[in-house]
């Protein structure tokens, strides 16, 4: 008979047994997996069990749902995931769009079929889009009966270019190449849209406002397009107004300027005389303003799609394919027919490049996009003056061996000295280079 110290020592010694719910095999506690009240082996538990990618939580192989390449519970997929309902791929809540009538899609069925109303912010179907040129906004059907009724849609852009009258006593100041310039300034103000009329009645009567959609609480001021003494006089006005009612720049924000090219825009040996003088110069550009104008997607570099070798061996007669197309290596995917159309289209998605050549087949203008948004009336002003500057020497006194000896040996003050700036102009250059270079990222 057993003594009672043997007992004792006995119970101390003997471990409890399992038996693993699905092969039986007996394990022991620290072997085992608790998993919903029942044991498993870890053999069993590796073959049947998977870790949700979300919560964590063991889930049997059966009763998972993939989302995105990784397993979930179906307690966190309902709550991680949706259906685009244009194309049915599965993506995340939070990277759907929702639209006017309540539909979620992916980013690529939005960017392939939706665009946002200039005037009520909703998200509609392009077969509801409806584009005004002459405002140069999209409205649903809705906000273009509502408030562009009784609005002249012009396509002859060309012809509105040079009907504007230019008389004034205003001197330049700067500017004094004769050719016409537009400009597009982006701001912010927090509730702007009470106060739009207001805003409005105090520009000059001749300059456009309107609503942005790409900002939070932004607005767009467009001026006509005026030359020499009359487009610093309309600039000063509106910077004024700008200012006095307390509109700002923010980093989100940009100006970009129009430049007549009516007189080069069906001559494709001077828009690409453009294209490789703004190539090589790019980085003094860029080095003039905040970083974010680089990183950004509205302001893109052409060196993030084009190289110097690719560049040097576009021809005339195949430039606006080289434009359009996607890479160099998508070009032969790309159609005469498609290039023509792309041309007369507004949104073409080209047109976010810093120096948009798009903007010349489209309706005439080079569009420079570089800068950031500022309604500072200095900054407007050298920022126009120096692309007429650039401009000028592209269509008079371009030479390609020039321009590739600047490319080898670029630098602030080559770049002053090519194209020859006023002590003003090369002054104020280096001090917003100076600006940079020491990490300031403001206008």
């Amino acid at each position: 008979m057993e003594t009672k110290k043997e007992m004792t020592e006995l119970a101390t010694t003997t471990k409890e047994i399992y038996s693993c719910y699905l092969c039986k095999k007996e394990i022991l506690p620290e072997d085992s997996s608790d998993i919903d009240g029942e044991f498993y082996c870890e053999d069993c538990k590796s073959e049947h069990f998977i870790s949700c990618a979300h919560c964590e939580d063991l889930v049997a192989v059966d009763e998972l749902c993939a989302g995105n390449d990784e397993p979930y519970c179906e307690t966190c997929f309902d709550k991680l995931f949706i259906g685009c309902s244009d194309c049915g791929k599965l993506i995340f809540q939070d990277e759907a769009t929702e639209t006017n009538n309540g539909n979620n899609v992916c980013q690529e069925c939005y960017d392939a079929n939706y665009f946002i109303c200039d005037g009520c912010g909703g998200i509609y179907n392009r077969d509801d889009e409806n584009y005004c040129d002459r405002c140069d906004v999209y409205r649903c059907r809705g906000c273009l009966e509502q408030d562009h009724s009784n609005c002249d849609d012009d396509n002859d852009y060309s012809q509105e270019w040079h009907n504007i009258p230019q008389e004034t006593d205003y001197k330049p100041s700067l500017i004094k190449i004769d050719r016409f310039v537009g400009v597009e300034m982006e701001l912010e103000k927090d509730n702007w849209d009470t106060r739009m009329n207001d805003i409005a009645d105090k520009l000059p009567d001749s300059v456009g406002i309107k609503s942005d959609s790409s900002l939070d609480d932004g607005i767009e001021i467009v001026t006509p397009p005026c030359r020499l003494g009359k487009l610093e006089e309309i600039i000063t006005k509106v910077c004024k107004v700008a200012d006095d009612n307390n509109l700002v720049a923010q980093r989100s924000c940009g100006l970009h300027i129009h430049i007549d090219a009516n007189d080069f825009r069906d001559d494709n040996s001077k828009i690409l005389h453009v294209l490789q003088t703004y190539y090589v110069i790019e980085p003094i550009i860029y080095s003039i303003l905040p970083r974010s104008r680089y990183t950004g997607t509205f302001s893109v570099p052409l060196r993030k799609k084009y190289t110097n070798e690719h560049i040097n061996g576009i021809s005339p007669g195949d430039l606006d394919l080289k434009w359009y197309s996607e890479s160099p290596e998508a070009e032969s995917l790309l159609s005469k027919d498609t290039v023509n159309e792309r041309k007369g289209c507004h949104s073409d998605r080209t047109r976010y490049f810093g120096l948009n050549l798009h903007s010349i087949y489209y309706r005439g203008t080079l569009e420079l996009r570089y800068h950031s948004g500022t309604s500072d009336r200095v900054k407007i002003i050298n920022w126009i003056h120096l692309n007429l500057v650039i401009l000028d020497w592209i269509l008079h006194k371009f030479s390609k061996p020039r321009l590739d000896k600047l490319n080898t040996n670029l630098s602030l003050e080559s770049f002053i000295k090519f194209f020859k700036l006023e002590k003003s102009t090369a002054k104020y250059l280096t001090a917003r280079v100076k600006k940079f270079s020491s990490g300031e990222d403001d206008n």
